[in-house]
This record gives C-alpha cells, sequence and structure tokens, in this order.
C-alpha cells in the first residue's frame, strides 16, 4: 500500500476551503479521535471545545487523497481567524 504523505495548508488557503463538504477528523493528544466532521468550520469547532475543556487538540485532518493535516499551533490561529468577528 503507498500511503501519500501528508500535505499542509497556509490558513488563507485554509480560510477558503472552511465550509467544503469533507469528512475531517479531530485527534487528541492521547491519539483518540472525534469524527466525522462534515467541514473544516465543524471540526475546528470541536477543536475548539476541547481546547475549552482543558484540552489541546493534536491534529485537525481531512480524509480524503490529499490528506490535510492542521497542527495545533496552526488550529489555534485558525480558531482565532474564523471566531474573530464571527461565531464557529
Amino acid at each position: 500500500m503507498n500511503k501519500s504523505p501528508p500535505t499542509y495548508r497556509t490558513d488563507e488557503q485554509l480560510e477558503f476551503i472552511l465550509d467544503e463538504t469533507a469528512d475531517w477528523i479531530v485527534r487528541d493528544m492521547d491519539g483518540f479521535l472525534t469524527w466525522p466532521f462534515a467541514s473544516l468550520r465543524d471540526a475546528l469547532g470541536r477543536a475548539e471545545e476541547r481546547t475549552a475543556a482543558g484540552e489541546s487538540p493534536r491534529t485537525v485532518s481531512r480524509l480524503s487523497n490529499e490528506r490535510i493535516v492542521i497542527r495545533m499551533t496552526q488550529i489555534k490561529r485558525m480558531i482565532c481567524r474564523v471566531t474573530d468577528g464571527a461565531s464557529l
């Protein structure tokens, strides 16, 4: 099985696909998964809930051929970008 490596996107690229329908998962620091979320916005909302509960999501990932992975520091930036002036 030839697995493609994960890909990363800029904050601006992620904003562009925020409401695009796709399967997203949130992985916490212990490796547990929460899924599926129908959009990146929904997955970021779940990540924000986990952060508010004192847990830090490790990654948010898109389940597709693109294998988009968003790491913790970018998750925090994206939550701030999305919630700045508007609610998730």
